[in-house]
């Protein structure tokens, strides 16, 4: 199979923040911003998202695909596993074939065999695509990751890293080929990868939390991240669209971290505790980081009813 790549890999984390377990691709490539890996290694936080990523793929731009998810893999919760994918096998799979054959494309939830359905449908290709596999423990609407997903999530970290290495070292070796600049999110007509996975995600639970009645209001309290309110605003509004959330009026709660440092004893407030590795004030190390780092859909109205958070 060829495509029209560059020697770029892309390391694609995939799952739901609400959904326990699910969550487990987006935390290993949260992790993996502190990792040292080969310049042409790309890591994103596709989240819910399939659908973009398959029509990212289509740019062409990556020769290897190291997709990170949880996976249905008959074993005990926590284990993990290498799977290589090619598209031009007939019987690729990587879920049971009822499932593959089920109906496609959900934008709003695909997992990896769903994705790569989507992508050769649409056409495209890549070269190379292994993915990561963790299988859960559980799977219901809360935040947080099971104790054995969450004691996976190192060792996943540096099965990825040397990967990447791995296929860096042979792309090396490979014949050069005439380089493109990739396609920016505005170019391609998305809002910012962050927030649009947070939009989605939470339209996703308030869908499923209103059981088909039509709702309108939410309250949503985002902590400790960096994101932009405005974005998130239009995110959830276009996630919206033609879902019992359409017309909901929207409460949104940012709430910053904020850092205590021991050396001068001044706080300060920030959007990302993840960045910060010393106070913006003195440059003191010994700092202290407090305050919420999650996202909730704390409540939401259906039809002058308010439901609780989960």
């Amino acid at each position: 199979m060829n495509s029209a790549g560059n020697g770029r890999i892309l390391v694609a984390g995939i799952g739901n923040i609400f959904l326990a377990d699910d969550a487990f691709g987006v935390e290993v490539v949260q992790r993996l911003r502190d990792a040292v890996l080969p310049a042409r290694v790309d890591v994103s936080d596709y989240g819910i998202r399939g659908m973009h990523l398959a029509y990212d793929l289509l740019d062409g731009h990556h020769d290897v695909l190291v997709m990170v998810d949880a996976l249905p893999l008959d074993e005990p919760p926590g284990t993990l596993a290498v799977l290589e994918v090619d598209l031009d096998d007939p019987g690729w799979r990587l879920r049971p074939t009822d499932v593959l054959d089920a109906p496609a494309a959900d934008g709003h939830g695909m997992d990896p065999a769903s994705v790569l359905r989507l992508l050769r449908g649409l056409g495209g290709s890549v070269d190379r695509i292994l993915v990561v596999g963790c299988q859960p423990a559980v799977l219901d609407e809360r935040m947080g990751l099971s104790a054995p997903l969450a004691a996976a999530v190192d060792q996943a970290v540096r099965m990825v890293v040397d990967i990447v290495h791995e296929e860096a070292a042979r792309l090396d070796t490979a014949p050069k080929r005439q380089e493109r600049s990739p396609r920016t999110a505005d170019e391609r007509g998305l809002p910012p990868m962050h927030e649009t996975g947070l939009s989605e995600a939470i339209v996703e639970a308030a869908v499923r939390r209103a059981a088909g009645r039509r709702v309108t209001g939410l309250r949503v309290r985002i902590g400790g991240h960096a994101v932009d309110r405005d974005v998130v605003t239009q995110g959830i509004q276009v996630a919206a669209v033609g879902t019992v959330v359409a017309d909901a009026v929207l409460d949104l709660v940012l709430e910053p971290m904020t850092v205590r440092c021991h050396d001068c004893g001044r706080s300060a407030r920030v959007d990302d505790h993840l960045a910060m590795v010393a106070c913006p004030r003195c440059g003191g190390v010994d700092i202290e980081v407090t305050g919420s780092d999650d996202v909730v859909l704390e409540s939401i109205t259906v039809d002058s009813v308010e439901v609780g958070a989960v």
